[in-house]
């Protein structure tokens, strides 16, 4: 029988390749192309929720929209893609709006990391 804190030390590493895999792709398609991506999105639709995904599955809490460990979470991500030239207050805004597009949108995530 394996050790519990083997089995959440597991599913932690596994979340971990996850997220890197996720960075990855994200930085895929910010770079494609040439020049600027079209829009100000720094990030595809959908990633910032992958992430919601991510941090209630480490956590156990709900990802939220305001200072906090989620847009810390959020901002280091990006930090790691490149976009540090960016603000705190963005990515509060990105988090509000993605927060606003799964409310209208569900998917894959039912309920929405989001949800209450």
């Amino acid at each position: 029988m394996a050790h519990p804190a083997n089995e959440k030390f597991n599913e932690t590493l596994a979340g971990l390749r996850d997220l890197e895999n996720a960075a990855g792709r994200a930085a895929d398609e910010a770079h494609s192309g040439r020049g600027r991506p079209p829009g100000t999105r720094v990030l595809p639709k959908g990633y910032i929720e992958a992430l919601a995904d991510q941090y209630l599955t480490g956590t156990g809490s709900r990802p939220g929209a305001s200072r906090g460990p989620f847009v810390y979470f959020v901002y280091a991500f990006l930090v790691a893609l490149g976009r540090a030239n960016i603000t705190e207050d963005y990515v509060i805004k990105l988090v509000r709006e993605a927060i606003s597009w799964a409310t209208t949108h569900p998917n894959e995530w039912a309920p929405s990391p989001f949800s209450e």
